[in-house]
C-alpha cells in the first residue's frame, strides 16, 4: 500500500474519527450470565490485525457485528443470528429451556469469507416465515461483499434472492430498516450505508449532503410489489426527499411516528462530523427532513440508535449513543478536544450543533405537525457511557417503565491522547521510511485495551433511573450489537449480545414480581408481521404504547413480538391497535401474563380513522404581529478571553420594560442593545406601535446597555431612564461600562443628566428604596463582575438624592465588601419589618439578602438563604402561596448539565493569577477527598494556563493531577474559592422571615432559565409563572443548554405549580429567552418575550 496514503489514514483518524444517580455497583439480580456450555452458543466475533488491514486502512474494522432475534421455524421460540466480520456468521435454533443448535451450515447462511454487518429479520415474501437479510461491508477488494437476502425455505434452509430482488448492495452497508412508509401494503426498506471515502477527504462545507453518491450514501428502496406483481426494489432516494451523500456516514436507523399522524418517520444517526436526520413522512411518498428545527443539539459521532415511549406519554423518544468516557481518568486521558471556534464553525456550515455525548431526545409534544424535543441524556445520567454502540429502550423487570440499555466497549483505546500524540504522523513516516514490518500492527497493539461493562439505567420510578454497571451479570469485554427478546417465554425480556474477540452474552431474564402483556401481531397479507403497528394499552390513568418496528438499536433486529411490562396491574382496561393501513382496533377483555394473538383480518368493521387527542383551548395564543423587532448580538468569543469559562456571558441580554414612558396611559416597550447596537422604544398610540428616535441611545450604542431602571429621578413628574451598562467586552477601565441618566422634559425628549456618571461600573442592574427613613429613595447599582474578571470581590454603588441629584455614598454600602458575580437585583418587604429589603441573585453564591440598619446596608442572616449556593440568574418576589408574606422565585442552571454530574453536584470556581502572568485565572473543580481536581481537558486548561503543559507532561498525568499537583500550595493559598451547590430553579418559601426552597417542575430543571414572568395565567385568582432561558454558547465537552422551549406553570392553589404541556399552554419558543413581560394593548392582555438574537414573539392571554 502507498506509504503516503497510510500517513494521509492515520490523519484522518487522529483528526476526525468519532471525536469527540449513583452507579449500582452491588450484586444484582435481575439477569444471569447463562455459559457457553449451557446454551451451546459458542460464537465469537474474533478480529486479526494485520498491517494492510485494521482500524487505520479499514475505519470500521472495530465496529463489530449485529444480533437478530424471531421465530425461523414457527415453533414459537425465538432463535437466534449473530453475524461476524471475520467469521461466519451463526444461526442458532431455539430448543427451549436457553438449549440452542447451531444450523448454520444446513442453512446456507454462514456469509464465509466477508464482513457481515447489521442482520434484519423480515417476512419479505409474505408467506408466514422469517427470512433473513444481512448487510456486507469490508475492504473494497473482497470478494462477494453484496448484502444478501435469504429466502426462508421453510425446512431450516434458505435461498440468496438478493439480485432478483434489487437488494444485492454493494458497498459499507450497516443495517436495514424494513416498513411501509408509503401505506402501499407492501414492505419497503432504509438501507444505512457509511461513506466509502475517507473521513479526512472532506472540508467541512455547505451543500455536500445534497449530492448523491451510488456507492455510499444511505438508500430509501421502494418494493414495488403493487404495482409489479413482484417483489423488486428500487432506489427512489432523490425523488423522496433522502440525503443519500458520501457524508452520510450513518451507523443507526430507527423507524417510529414521531409526530402521531400514523404515518411512520426516520431517525438517522450519522457518525463524525455529519449530523443526524430526521424525516418526517409528507404522507405522499416524500419526507421532509427537520432535525434543525425541531432538535437543538444531538451526538457528534452517533452510533446506534433507538426510539420508544421512555415516560409512558404515549409519544416516542430518541436514544442516541456516542463516546464520552464517564470516569474522569478516561475522560481525560481518552477524550478528543474541540475548540469551541470549529464547533461554532461546523454549526454555521449546517451540520448543527454536534457534542461529543450520548443524547436522549424526549418528545415535548406537536406544533403544526412537527415533534419537538428536549434533549435530556445529561439530566438522567446517561450521556457518557463510554465507547458505545448498541442502543435499546424496553421493560426489563416489567415495572411498567421502559429502561435503557447500552453496550460498549473498542477494542483498542483509539482516543487514548498520550498515543495518538506519540505515534504523531512523522513518527509513523519514519517507521514507514525505515521499511519497518508491521508498522500499523505493533501500533496498534501498543494501544490500550480496557474492557468495559455494559450499561443499564433502570427506571425505578417515573423519569427517576438507577444506573447498573458492574453488577454479577456484567462482564468487562467489548460488545457492539446487541437486541431483546424472550427466549424462555416466561413472559420477561432476555438479552443477546454481540461481542469482539468474546463469546457472546446470553443474559437470562430473573424477573418474577411484576405482570406483563405479550402482543403477537398477525397483519395483512403483504405485511404479515404487522410491521408499522402501533399498541397502546390503557389500565386506570396509565397508557402504554409500543410500536412493531423489531429493526433497531445497532445492526440488530428485536423479536417481532410486543411486549409490554404492566408493573403492579392485574387487570388491562382496553387495547387500542392502530394498524398499518390506518384502521383502528379496540379489544377489551385481554387478560394478563399471557401472550395474546391480534389478527387484522378478525377486526370487523371498526374506527377506520386514526383518533387524535383532543386537547382543550390553550391558554395563550401565539399573535403573528404587534410590531417588528429583532435583537441583534454583537460578536463577540468570550472563550477567547477566558479559555476555560464555560458559558457565554456576553449574550445575556435584552431586558425589556414596560411603562407608560410618555403618561398617556398606554403601556410602551423599552428594550435593551448589545454592543454596538441602540437601544430602542415603542410607543404605543391608538393604531399600534411607533419606534422613538432617541439621540442618547444612538451616541452611547457602543456600550453594552444590561439594564434600566424608569423612574422619576428629578421630582417633575415626568419618568427618566437610568441607563445601566457593562459587559465582558471591555476592559476594567473602559469608558463604555459607564452608567447614564436620562432625563425626559414634557415634549417627550431625553437628554443627559451631566451631574450622574457612573464609570467603571459593569452594571447589572439597580432598585430604589428608603433605607435611612428620610423620606428619599436612595438608589443602589449592583455590579455584573470586577471588569471582566470572574470571582473577584465587588461592591454595590449606593446614591443619594441631593438637590434633585444622585450623589455618592459609599458608606452606606461599607457592610457589604463582596456583593459577588450579581446577575439581578429587587427589593421588597420579606420579613415583615418597615423597610424593604433589598434581594440579590449571584453566580458561585447564594441569594443575598440585605436589610437597612443604622444607615448600613447588612446581610439579613435570619433568612436562612446562605446554605444554597446557585448559579443565580434571575430573583422575583411574589406571595404565591397567598400567606401574606413574599416569596423569592429564584432560577438557576439546572441539573440537565456535565457540570452536575462530572462534580457530583457540587461545582468550585477556583480564581487567580495561577501563572503569575498579570491576568485572572479561573479553573472549575469537583473535590475529592478533600482535594481539588480541574474538570477541564488538558488543552483547555493548558490555553488558559500554559505552564499545565510542563506540571502535566502527559494526559495520563494530567487526568491524575489535583491543583496541589499542578499549583503550588502558596499559589493555591491565596485563592479565592466559590461554589454551586444547588442547580435547581425553585421557589424560597416565606415563613415568617425564614426561608424554605423547593424545586420548581423537574421541566424547568432541564435548561439554564434566565427569565420569568408572574402573573394570573388562567383566571383564577392566584398567580402563575411563564419561564424561559437557555444558553446557546458553551464549551463543546460542556455542551449547550437548549433544552427549553418556555415553560408555562399553573399554581395549583397551594402555591405549588403544575406544568403544562406545549398544546395545553400554546407557549412554545425555541431560542434563548431573555426576558418575559406582560403589556396592555387595545383592551387585551399580552405576553412579550424577547430572545438573543431573535425577534419578539406576542402571545394573546385568552
Amino acid at each position: 500500500m502507498n506509504k503516503h496514503f497510510l500517513i494521509i489514514l492515520l490523519l484522518s483518524l487522529i483528526i476526525s474519527s468519532c471525536q469527540n444517580d449513583e452507579i449500582n455497583t452491588h450484586e444484582n439480580a435481575l439477569f444471569t450470565a447463562l455459559p457457553s456450555n449451557k446454551t451451546n452458543i459458542d460464537f465469537s466475533n474474533d478480529l486479526t490485525i494485520t498491517d494492510t488491514f485494521n482500524p487505520y486502512t479499514f475505519k470500521s474494522f472495530y465496529n463489530g457485528g449485529g444480533v437478530a432475534l424471531g421465530d425461523i421455524n414457527n415453533d414459537g421460540l425465538v432463535d437466534i443470528y449473530l453475524s461476524g466480520n471475520m467469521v461466519d456468521n451463526k444461526l442458532y435454533i431455539n430448543k427451549g429451556n436457553f438449549e440452542f443448535e447451531d444450523i448454520t451450515l444446513k442453512s446456507g447462511v454462514s456469509c464465509s469469507g466477508v464482513w457481515s454487518t447489521g442482520v434484519s429479520f423480515v417476512d419479505i415474501n409474505h408467506d408466514g416465515f422469517l427470512d433473513i437479510y444481512v448487510c456486507k461491508s469490508g475492504q473494497p477488494n473482497m470478494p462477494n461483499r453484496h448484502n444478501q437476502m435469504f429466502i426462508n425455505n421453510q425446512d431450516l434452509t434458505f435461498t440468496d434472492v438478493s439480485k432478483s430482488y434489487g437488494l444485492d448492495f454493494v458497498g459499507l452497508a450497516v443495517h436495514a430498516a424494513f416498513f411501509d412508509y408509503d401505506k402501499d401494503g407492501d414492505l419497503d426498506c432504509y438501507l444505512l450505508n457509511n461513506s466509502i471515502r475517507s473521513v479526512g477527504g472532506y472540508d467541512i462545507a455547505e451543500g455536500l449532503r445534497e449530492i448523491p453518491d451510488e456507492k455510499g450514501g444511505n438508500k430509501l428502496l421502494k418494493n414495488l410489489e403493487v404495482e409489479t406483481g413482484k417483489i423488486v426494489f428500487e432506489n427512489v432516494s432523490n425523488e423522496a426527499g433522502i440525503f443519500s451523500s458520501a457524508i452520510g456516514f450513518g451507523l443507526g436507523v430507527s423507524i417510529a411516528d414521531l409526530n402521531e399522524d400514523g404515518w411512520d418517520d426516520m431517525y438517522v444517526s450519522n457518525d463524525f462530523f455529519e449530523r443526524d436526520y430526521l424525516y418526517i413522512n409528507n404522507k405522499d411518498g416524500t419526507f421532509n427532513e427537520t432535525i434543525t428545527s425541531v432538535v437543538d443539539e444531538m451526538s457528534l459521532g452517533s452510533m446506534g440508535a433507538d426510539i420508544a415511549d421512555l415516560n409512558n406519554d404515549g409519544r416516542p423518544e430518541i436514544f442516541v449513543t456516542e463516546m464520552l468516557p464517564q470516569s474522569n481518568l478516561r475522560y481525560k486521558s481518552k477524550t478528543a478536544f474541540e475548540s469551541f471556534d470549529k464547533a461554532a464553525l461546523n454549526a454555521s456550515k449546517g451540520y448543527h450543533n454536534q457534542y461529543g455525548r450520548n443524547v436522549l431526545q424526549y418528545n415535548m409534544g406537536i406544533k403544526n405537525g412537527l415533534p419537538y424535543f428536549a434533549e435530556l441524556a445529561r439530566y438522567h445520567k446517561m450521556e457518557a457511557t463510554d465507547w458505545s454502540w448498541g442502543a435499546l429502550m424496553a421493560d426489563f423487570d416489567n415495572n411498567g417503565l421502559r429502561d435503557v440499555f447500552v453496550a460498549n466497549g473498542i477494542r483498542r483505546d483509539l482516543l487514548d491522547q498520550d498515543h495518538i500524540n506519540f505515534y504523531n504522523p512523522s513518527k509513523i513516516g519514519s517507521l514507514i521510511k525505515e521499511n519497518s514490518s508491521d508498522v500499523f500492527k505493533n501500533m496498534l497493539e501498543s494501544f490500550p485495551s480496557e474492557p468495559l461493562s455494559n450499561y443499564f439505567f433502570m427506571q425505578e420510578q417515573k423519569d427517576s433511573f438507577v444506573t447498573i454497571q458492574n453488577a454479577s451479570f456484567q462482564t468487562p469485554g467489548f460488545s457492539n450489537g446487541a437486541t431483546y427478546g424472550d427466549l424462555d417465554n416466561d413472559g420477561d425480556l432476555d438479552l443477546v449480545i454481540n461481542n469482539i474477540d468474546t463469546k457472546a452474552t446470553i443474559l437470562k431474564n430473573n424477573s418474577t414480581n411484576d405482570h406483563f402483556l405479550k402482543v403477537i401481531l398477525e397483519g395483512e397479507s403483504n405485511n404479515t408481521k404487522a410491521i408499522g403497528t402501533k399498541v397502546t394499552i390503557f389500565v386506570e390513568d396509565d397508557i402504554y404504547m409500543g410500536e412493531n418496528h423489531p429493526m433497531r438499536g445497532y445492526q440488530s433486529t428485536a423479536d417481532h413480538n410486543l411486549h409490554f411490562g404492566l408493573g403492579r396491574y392485574s387487570k388491562i382496561d382496553s387495547i387500542k391497535i392502530q394498524w398499518p393501513n390506518l384502521r383502528i382496533s379496540m379489544h377489551y377483555d385481554v387478560a394478563v401474563d399471557t401472550t395474546f394473538k391480534f389478527k387484522y383480518s378478525e377486526i370487523g368493521n371498526q374506527e377506520s380513522n386514526v383518533n387524535k387527542k383532543v386537547i382543550s383551548s390553550s391558554l395563550l395564543q401565539k399573535v403573528n404581529y404587534i410590531f417588528d423587532y429583532t435583537h441583534q448580538e454583537n460578536k463577540f468569543n468570550d472563550f477567547d478571553r477566558n479559555r476555560v469559562q464555560n458559558y457565554f456571558i456576553s449574550n445575556e441580554g435584552p431586558e425589556i420594560f414596560v411603562e407608560d414612558i410618555n403618561n398617556d396611559n398606554k403601556e410602551d416597550i423599552l428594550i435593551t442593545g448589545s454592543k454596538g447596537y441602540e437601544s430602542v422604544l415603542y410607543q404605543q398610540t391608538n393604531s399600534g406601535f411607533k419606534k422613538i428616535n432617541i439621540p442618547v441611545f444612538t451616541k452611547y450604542k457602543e456600550s453594552e446597555t444590561l439594564n434600566f431602571q424608569i423612574e422619576d429621578f428629578n421630582n417633575d413628574g415626568i419618568k427618566d431612564i437610568l441607563m445601566l451598562n457593562g459587559g465582558v467586552e471591555f476592559s476594567n477601565e473602559s469608558t463604555e461600562i459607564t452608567d447614564y441618566l436620562l432625563i425626559q422634559d414634557s415634549s417627550g425628549k431625553f437628554s443627559e443628566d451631566k451631574s450622574f456618571r457612573s464609570r467603571f461600573s459593569n452594571s447589572v442592574g439597580s432598585v430604589s428604596l428608603d433605607l435611612n427613613n428620610d423620606g428619599k429613595k436612595e438608589l443602589i447599582i449592583a455590579p455584573r463582575m470586577r471588569g471582566h474578571s470572574l470571582g473577584l470581590p465587588t461592591k454595590l454603588k449606593i446614591y443619594q438624592h441631593s438637590n434633585n441629584q444622585l450623589v455618592t455614598d459609599q458608606g452606606l454600602s461599607q457592610e457589604i465588601q463582596d456583593a459577588g458575580m450579581v446577575t439581578d437585583i429587587t427589593s421588597g418587604n420579606i420579613n415583615e419589618s418597615e423597610k424593604s429589603e433589598v434581594i440579590i441573585a449571584r453566580h458561585f453564591n447564594s441569594i443575598l439578602a440585605l436589610e437597612s440598619n443604622n444607615l448600613r446596608l447588612q446581610n439579613l442572616e435570619s433568612a436562612n438563604l446562605e446554605e444554597f449556593h446557585g448559579h443565580w440568574n434571575d430573583v422575583e418576589l411574589s406571595d404565591v402561596d397567598k400567606d401574606g408574606d413574599l416569596d423569592i422565585i429564584a432560577l438557576n442552571l439546572g441539573t440537565n448539565n456535565r457540570l452536575f454530574n462530572m462534580t457530583g453536584g457540587v461545582l468550585f470556581l477556583i480564581t487567580n493569577d495561577f501563572d503569575q502572568n498579570g491576568q485572572v485565572d479561573n479553573v472549575y473543580c469537583y473535590q475529592e477527598n478533600g482535594n481539588y481536581y480541574p474538570i477541564h481537558l488538558r488543552e483547555e486548561m493548558a490555553m488558559q494556563t500554559p505552564i499545565i503543559k510542563k506540571r502535566a507532561l502527559k494526559y495520563a498525568d494530567y487526568a491524575k493531577a489535583s491543583m496541589n499537583d499542578l499549583f503550588s500550595s502558596e499559589i493555591m493559598a491565596k485563592s479565592i474559592i466559590h461554589k454551586i451547590n444547588e442547580f435547581r430553579s425553585g421557589i424560597f418559601y416565606n415563613n415568617n422571615g425564614q426561608f424554605t426552597f423547593e424545586p420548581l417542575p423537574k421541566e424547568v430543571q432541564y435548561s439554564d432559565q434566565k427569565a420569568v414572568w408572574i402573573g394570573d395565567i388562567d383566571n383564577d385568582g392566584w398567580h402563575d409563572l411563564v419561564v424561559g432561558g437557555n444558553q446557546h454558547e458553551a464549551q463543546p465537552h460542556i455542551g449547550i443548554n437548549a433544552a427549553s422551549y418556555g415553560h408555562v406553570l399553573i399554581n395549583d392553589k397551594t402555591g405549588r405549580f403544575m406544568h403544562l404541556s406545549i398544546e395545553e399552554s400554546g407557549f412554545l419558543e425555541k431560542g434563548q429567552i431573555r426576558d418575559i413581560e406582560s403589556i396592555h394593548i387595545s383592551g387585551k392582555d399580552y405576553l412579550c418575550v424577547v430572545k438573543n438574537n431573535q425577534s419578539i414573539s406576542f402571545y394573546l392571554i385568552k
